[in-house]
């Protein structure tokens, strides 16, 4: 195996890991992340977060784990590697291309904490095995283990004890799964793909009756007004899905809507208790195709604005992590199955590095979401204000912004998470403001503007879809087939259109396509037209005389 502490490597191997960083595409398919853009908040030469399943992680941890296995094999059945898995990782260029990585490395004694650093580099040496994702195979990796008090930690003691402290207090209180469970979790991906979406939303400035000159405390969730709306009721739980981008937008629209009418959040007649937006909607539909693996909350908000937000209760959050529609039972998207009675008419970026213009749009126009990097000591917050990080950074996360003020001196802002009610405080958290402390202040910050629907659009098995034939049409192209047949075809769709309790009817017909790819749709005079079983194909809006009534 290559020491670490030579200087073999070829003197263009900061060039050949620079290259290797930039290209965004591999051979086998899959791709890896290239460095992020300069930020005045993220130093040039940082690690850049990546996720786990990168073609250069998965061969770096297979990596260290074939070389823990192989040197503490004559250590004792106790001390000996089982197996390694990856929470967490980033990648620096450093004579190469190190991957660090926070890993659980399981033996016969239980299991330990550690940050594994694999570091590639060019020189002169046979292929490696171990590049087996599509990258260059010029380089080649050696491991580097953790230190402990200035130490390299010896092969034999690696199962001794935990030098990613945190993780290992979190895994004694929580278990072993909640350290997973909590990595799992981190979805925002910020600028891990190469691109931002979020940062080329629309940015705009908030100003309204009071905003030049805020209270100096201004919190929702204990407001006279809007309390109800931020209980421990109204916090959800994504599970292990790394969901919480679209969570983020979803609890802030929510949010917005109940302080907009209390009663239809908290106590709607319709008997199907509190009420949210749906997040399946936006795993399973968007065209970002974006879901457990994470996101940006632009595509939760693009895809209601487009398509409506339909209610929890009635499409119900049910995540899996085999890719798109991200369902638990892999079922396709059912956009056209359920009433929209929500829609998001716009939405926008708040300034980013500015915590008073956040503020302003807080007390202006309500919650918002917004996104920070997470580091190990966050996993375990509860009350208090988080002020400082500790241990290695885990990724990025998002959560809804309700709340700032100041306690013992310290300013802070109040945020909802998406983790269930029994973390943190009872769902909630603070986190020191003005600081820009893990980029909250300038990586994420979405907003939208959200209102009721006058009307809702299905299409559901009691709506009918037939295609209809004449055979009596002259043929007109001299034997050559039509689209849909040598006959004259027209098709004729039938759907509801729900306003309030009251189903209308409606009919389509055209003899420029097939019955299948029509379901016609309208909520406040946009339209659409979908497949059959709420399988949207494309989406359009046409002005009031084309609504085909």
């Amino acid at each position: 195996m290559a020491s670490c502490d030579t200087k073999e490597a070829s003197c263009d191997a900061p060039a050949r890991a620079q290259g290797l960083l930039q290209r965004h595409t591999f051979s086998a398919g899959k791709a890896m992340t290239p460095p992020l853009p300069d930020k005045t908040e993220k130093a040039q030469g940082a690690p850049d977060p990546v996720r786990t399943h990168d073609a250069i992680v998965e061969d770096s941890v297979h990596f260290a784990q074939e070389i823990l296995r192989e040197e503490t094999k004559n250590c004792g059945a106790s001390l000996a590697v089982e197996s390694v898995a990856v929470l967490s990782a980033q990648l620096e260029i450093e004579d190469g291309v190190r991957a660090s990585m926070s890993t659980s490395i399981v033996g016969a004694s239980g299991v330990v904490y550690h940050r594994l650093d694999v570091l590639w580099q060019a020189g002169d040496h046979e292929p490696s095995e171990f590049a087996q994702s599509g990258y260059e195979s010029s380089l080649s990796p050696s491991l580097l283990l953790p230190q402990e008090n200035g130490m390299q930690l010896a092969w034999c003691t690696v199962l001794a004890r935990s030098t990613s402290v945190h993780l290992s207090q979190l895994a004694e209180r929580e278990g072993r799964e909640a350290v997973h469970t909590y990595h799992k979790m981190l979805g925002y991906l910020g600028d891990s793909e190469g691109k931002n979406p979020d940062s080329l939303v629309q940015v705009k400035t908030a100003e309204c009756a009071g905003s030049d000159n805020l209270p100096a405390e201004y919190n929702l969730r204990f407001s006279s007004e809007h309390a109800n709306c931020f209980t421990a009721e109204a916090v959800n739980n994504q599970g292990s899905c790394g969901s919480c981008w679209a969570f983020a937008a979803a609890q802030s629209i929510t949010a917005r809507l109940c302080m907009q009418d209390q009663a239809d959040i908290i106590n709607n007649s319709d008997g199907g208790g509190r009420r949210s937006v749906s997040v399946q909607t936006v795993l399973s539909c968007s065209s970002s195709e974006k879901g457990c693996g994470g996101g940006w909350m632009s595509n939760a908000f693009a895809e209601w604005q487009r398509g409506g937000a339909p209610l929890a209760s009635d499409y119900p959050y049910s995540p899996g992590d085999g890719g798109f529609p991200w369902h638990s039972q892999e079922a396709s998207c059912e956009w056209g199955l359920h009433l929209k009675p929500y829609r998001v008419s716009s939405h926008y970026s708040v300034p980013a590095s500015n915590a008073l213009a956040m503020q302003e749009e807080l007390f202006c126009n309500g919650p918002f979401s917004v996104a920070f990097d997470v580091y190990d000591n966050f996993f375990s917050l509860s009350t208090g204000i988080y002020n400082a990080t500790g241990g290695d950074e885990a990724g990025g996360h998002a959560g809804n912004l309700i709340g700032y003020g100041t306690s013992g001196g310290t300013d802070y802002w109040e945020l909802m998470n998406s983790w269930g009610s029994s973390w943190g405080d009872n769902g909630y958290f603070k986190f020191q403001r003005g600081i820009n402390l893990c980029r909250i202040e300038s990586w994420g910050l979405l907003a939208a503007h959200v209102e009721k629907t006058a009307a809702s659009w299905v299409y559901d098995d009691w709506g009918t879809c037939a295609e209809h034939i004449g055979t009596e049409c002259a043929d007109t192209d001299n034997g050559a087939a039509d689209p849909y047949g040598d006959d004259c075809a027209r098709s004729e769709c039938i759907i509801y259109i729900h306003t309030g309790a009251e189903a209308s009817m409606m009919t389509r017909t055209s003899s420029r396509a097939p019955c299948a790819a029509f379901a016609v749709a309208a909520s406040r005079g946009h339209w659409r037209e979908v497949g059959h079983q709420g399988k949207r194909s494309v989406a359009s809006s046409v002005s009031a005389t084309q609504k085909f009534l």
